[in-house]
């Protein structure tokens, strides 16, 4: 499975390099300006293929092509390109995903950077890696001192209450930084660029590559209601920190 991962997601990431800055066609998929481009398009059927070939009895969950249950437990699920709209303004902040979930737990995943060539792998209890070099977290614990952000999905969360929450923390860190891509978020935190990140009305293409990642790197990755992630469920609060004190002045921080 690692090898169909990383080459699938280096094939689909060739294919968005190809096409970025180019003219393409997109649409809007809601009022509220999310979007989707002819390159998400061709990327997505690059992994698709070749998950119908090499792992025919699979469940797919795909962002844009939706699911293809065929009975098996276990579910590859794609984002194939993530951060559409900095791909569609010529800011080369995207990725691709790919994972592989059985019934509730993510076994694999990868995350790849193309423009700067970053392969982000992790896999069940083995470790995280990028470029086969394992990385860990950051060891930062003053919450004064970390890097972080807050990102929410305009559609699916309470608009006014996260931008309370932004301004809470911009006022304890030492640096914002929202990349506009959730999964390259997650593997910054994963190694050690990020400190922090809240991500809220996820769904399970955004987070479950990178969640296990995060794990994996020895970071915390939970609900900010405490409950454990879900890498299946939609519409989640996650909450994304690399070490333990930094997780609890976060909690801090929100409860405030």
């Amino acid at each position: 499975m690692k090898n169909f991962l990383i080459h699938t997601a280096y094939q689909a990431g060739k294919s968005l390099k190809h096409n970025f800055r180019q003219l393409l066609t997109k649409h809007f998929k809601d009022e509220y300006g999310d979007i989707v481009t002819s390159a998400d398009y061709e990327a997505e059927k690059i992994i698709i293929s070749a998950a119908k070939k090499y792992y025919p009895q699979y469940n797919i969950l795909s962002e844009e092509a939706g699911y293809f249950n065929n009975g098996s437990p276990y579910t590859i699920i794609i984002d194939p390109l993530d951060g559409t709209k900095n791909y569609a303004k010529n800011i080369s902040l995207f990725g691709t995903t790919i994972a592989l979930i059985h019934k509730n737990q993510v076994l694999e995943g990868v995350i790849y950077d193309p423009i700067h060539d970053e392969m982000f792998y992790a896999k069940k209890n083995k470790g995280a890696f990028l470029n086969n070099k394992k990385i860990k977290t950051s060891s930062k614990k003053i919450i004064k001192d970390f890097i972080g952000g807050v990102a929410n999905v305009k559609s699916k969360t309470d608009i006014k209450y996260y931008d309370k929450l932004k301004n809470k923390f911009y006022k304890y860190s030492a640096g914002w930084r929202i990349l506009g891509s959730a999964v390259l978020d997650l593997s910054w935190v994963a190694n050690g660029r990020m400190d922090l990140f809240i991500l809220s009305g996820v769904c399970p293409w955004d987070v479950a590559a990178g969640g296990l990642l995060i794990e994996e790197a020895g970071g915390i990755i939970k609900q900010i209601n405490g409950k454990k992630w879900q890498p299946l469920e939609e519409r989640q609060e996650i909450i994304v920190a690399a070490n333990k004190s930094i997780y609890n002045e976060a909690l801090k921080i929100i409860n405030k």
